[in-house]
């Protein structure tokens, strides 16, 4: 895994490779990553889809789930010890906080890839809250759906955030009769088109 977590990192990283293993060693041993899954029924409806009787705006998640009699709703963190870790990295050396910042990333989007690839059905390409067509106000609603507070201490900040920070919230279609095999999730700026978006990644540009 190391090796995957590595590539992933060097995408959001331009410093050199001894200090992403560094942080990379220093992660591995100081956070444990915990995730939530929970499969529920699913239909397409209006402007968006509803999930568990429960229905959430976006034409992003509506077209991800469109055909679907199921959803998987998948959650993933670092949980608070990672921004404890970064918090102590900033007052510190900023090179190495950059560096434990995108090995942070990195295990927490592959933490959910193998959670994905994992699952024993066919699944669609996963959708998130706040991606284009997908507000990020459902964002609480699945939360609740996945009761990630109690299951792995995650929540969302009152600005829309999630807490802890190195956490991911996914949305995948499970259709009928496909074969089997997971995609890996694309991180979230190579799957979106938001053009003012300020976090977007400077290596991921903008989609055409």
């Amino acid at each position: 895994m190391k090796k995957a977590v590595l590539s992933r990192a060097a995408r959001y990283f331009a410093g050199p490779e001894p200090l992403l293993h560094r942080a990379l060693e220093a992660l591995l041993s100081s956070v444990r990553p915990r995730r939530a899954l929970r499969l529920l029924p699913c239909r397409a409806d209006g402007d968006g889809a509803r999930i568990g009787g429960c229905f959430l705006a976006g034409q992003a998640l509506r077209e991800a789930l469109c055909g679907c009699k199921e959803a998987l709703l998948l959650a993933v963190t670092l949980g608070q010890a990672a921004d404890r870790l970064l918090a102590r990295a900033a007052a510190l050396d900023m090179a190495y906080a950059l560096a434990l910042d995108a090995c942070a990333s990195a295990l927490v989007e592959e933490e959910a890839a193998r959670a994905l690839r994992a699952f024993p059905r066919a699944l669609r390409a996963p959708t998130a809250p706040g991606y284009a067509g997908f507000p990020l106000a459902g964002q609480g609603a699945l939360l609740l759906l996945l009761d990630a507070g109690r299951r792995i201490g995650l929540a969302q900040t009152e600005a829309g955030m999630l807490a802890p920070g190195k956490s991911l919230l996914y949305v995948a279609g499970v259709p009928d009769g496909e074969a089997d095999g997971a995609p890996v999730p694309a991180p979230p700026c190579a799957s979106c088109g938001r053009r003012d978006c300020p976090y977007r990644r400077l290596s991921f540009p903008i989609r055409p």
